[in-house]
């Protein structure tokens, strides 16, 4: 049984998404991707967890949104996103700056 995963924050988008890009966004197909769920959501500003359950592949996904959109729209992502999980240890922090993405794992910061 896959534990469930927490995140918290948002990133944010160097421009707001056009009409487009956020329909597109809004409706990937279940067979794109690293995994057959996307859960992140997005708004015309922001990039966040739709606190869908189960949302393991949140670092493959987002690099891979990264990849495949946000680079080829020009849009660079910028923010933080805190993970916990029940499994001790599985914590911590993804910051992006310019669309990279840094990943420090062990810290305890959800609260």
């Amino acid at each position: 049984m896959e534990s469930q995963v927490y995140l918290k924050g948002s990133l944010e988008f160097s421009r707001p998404l056009k009409e487009n890009e956020y329909e597109i966004l809004q409706s990937l197909p279940s067979n794109v991707g690293p995994s057959d769920h996307c859960g992140w959501t997005c708004t015309y500003n922001y990039l966040l967890w739709d606190e869908s359950d189960g949302f393991q592949t949140f670092l493959p996904w987002l690099s891979y949104l990264i990849q495949m959109y946000f680079d080829k729209w020009n849009i660079a992502l910028n923010g933080s996103i805190q993970w916990t999980s029940y499994e001790e240890g599985d914590c911590g922090v993804l910051s992006v700056r310019d669309s990279t993405i840094y990943v420090h794992y062990d810290v305890d910061s959800y609260n």
